[in-house]
């Protein structure tokens, strides 16, 4: 009994300890909550993968990264990438998706100093994506960055009536969606 108490207590520290490692770090600046579409989006992971990309992701308070239907997405790259490099990037990637996935579709939007990519993606199978991508440029000479704010809708479908709702929702959405993340503050943005 001792030595299984004392196993569960190593177990919990152990636990402890990874819970605050994986404790995401506001990196850029944006905040450990986001407001969008009249709910609030929750700081969840992070990570500084090299030393001029920064991402972080936001999910509602009761998400998971494993289990999400929403996700805010905050990219920030460090140098001198234009946003029409950023985007043909994105671009030819689900250029190359669509030739095996013909469910794959994407848009463009120039929304003033900035474009929002507007795509469909699935893994095939049942799980579809619709996201939309905000790219801006920010700052000048050594301290300029691209930022990449994105708005992920994530469902999986099952039927054609689980479809019809996907494809209606955003049908529904898209415009009201795309203003609101036109509209993200992005002002508080800086890299620390």
């Amino acid at each position: 009994m001792k030595k299984t108490l004392s196993l569960i207590l190593v177990m919990m520290t152990i636990q402890l300890n990874a819970n605050e490692v994986k404790k995401p770090r506001d990196f850029v600046k944006m905040g450990n909550i986001i407001s969008f579409n009249n709910s609030k989006y929750y700081l969840k992971s992070s990570a500084n993968p090299s030393p001029n990309y920064f991402k972080q992701e936001y999910l509602r308070a009761k998400s998971s990264l494993d289990n999400y239907k929403e996700m805010i997405t905050v990219d920030v790259l460090k140098g001198k990438l234009t946003l029409e490099q950023a985007l043909k990037v994105k671009i030819q990637e689900l250029e190359q998706l669509k030739k095996n996935n013909p469910l794959v579709n994407y848009a463009v939007y120039k929304k003033g100093e900035s474009y929002i990519l507007d795509f469909i993606m699935t893994d095939g199978a049942d799980l579809f994506e619709w996201n939309l991508y905000k790219y801006i440029v920010k700052g000048k000479g050594k301290q300029q960055h691209l930022v990449l704010i994105s708005y992920t809708y994530k469902r999986t479908i099952k039927t054609t009536e689980m479809g019809k709702q996907f494809f209606g929702y955003i049908k529904a959405q898209r415009n009201k969606m795309i203003q609101k993340l036109n509209n993200v503050n992005i002002s508080s943005i800086r890299i620390i």
